[in-house]
């Protein structure tokens, strides 16, 4: 049940990323339900707090500010305190909620909270240094009194780290980032990777459900519903 719903939260936020938010809630609500049976909490009530966070997510993707911001609230308060890590990524998504809906000194002063959870660690992995390194680019876009040539070292220092990994939103949104300070004339590696990651990011989505459809005997969904989901997602936002 633990896995399962694990696995749930992990989809719905590919699924929110790419902009199927009605798939994505679904998959939430599935994990939601999987952390009661009959009144009793169940193993899988310890990810309360990460699938508060992607509803968070998913509530800021859909516009709803003030319902994410609580959403977001709620999970990091729920983290054990000694998760720096689920409390960190759940902070920097704060952060650029605030950032990008006009109150950029508090979405600054929060990814700063963030990386500073981070540079007391527990126990110093590869995960934790993942983590600590995109915390650490966060910062930088969300700094405006970073000198602009600071801010694109930071970037490429993520990008470094993240480059072909397995978060390839991480890396992304990173190159996003990095792509709105760097001169017209250097995008262009950036950006065809950026809309390779997308178009990979879509197409896995589409094989899983797809080949759901086809086990379903749903061959109607098999064909029309890839058609309109790939329609859709021909200007990614």
């Amino acid at each position: 049940m633990k896995v399962e719903t694990k696995n749930l939260v992990r989809h719905a936020a590919v699924l929110i990323y790419i902009g199927e938010y009605d798939a994505a809630e679904l998959l939430l609500l599935r994990a939601l339900y999987n952390t009661r049976d009959c009144g009793e909490r169940t193993a899988a009530a310890d990810l309360l707090p990460r699938i508060h966070h992607r509803m968070g997510q998913l509530q800021a993707a859909r516009g709803n500010v003030q319902h994410a911001r609580e959403l977001f609230e709620v999970a990091e308060g729920s983290f054990d305190r000694r998760n720096a890590i689920g409390r960190a990524r759940t902070l920097r998504d704060l952060a650029l909620l605030t950032y990008r809906h006009g109150q950029p000194d508090e979405g600054g002063a929060l990814a700063k909270r963030a990386r500073n959870l981070l540079k007391r660690p527990s126990q110093i992995d590869p995960t934790w240094e993942k983590e600590f390194i995109v915390t650490d680019g966060i910062v930088a876009g969300t700094d405006p009194s970073l000198p602009h040539a600071e801010a694109i070292r930071h970037f490429l220092i993520v990008d470094e780290r993240v480059r072909g990994g397995s978060d390839p939103i991480y890396e992304r949104e990173n190159l996003r980032r990095l792509v709105r300070r760097i001169p017209i004339v250097e995008r262009a590696g950036y950006e065809i990777r950026s809309q390779t990651i997308w178009w990979r990011l879509i197409a896995g989505h589409e094989i899983r459900t797809v080949t759901q459809d086809l086990m379903d005997g749903n061959f109607r969904g098999a064909t029309l519903g890839s058609a309109r989901r790939m329609t859709r997602h021909l200007l990614p936002f």
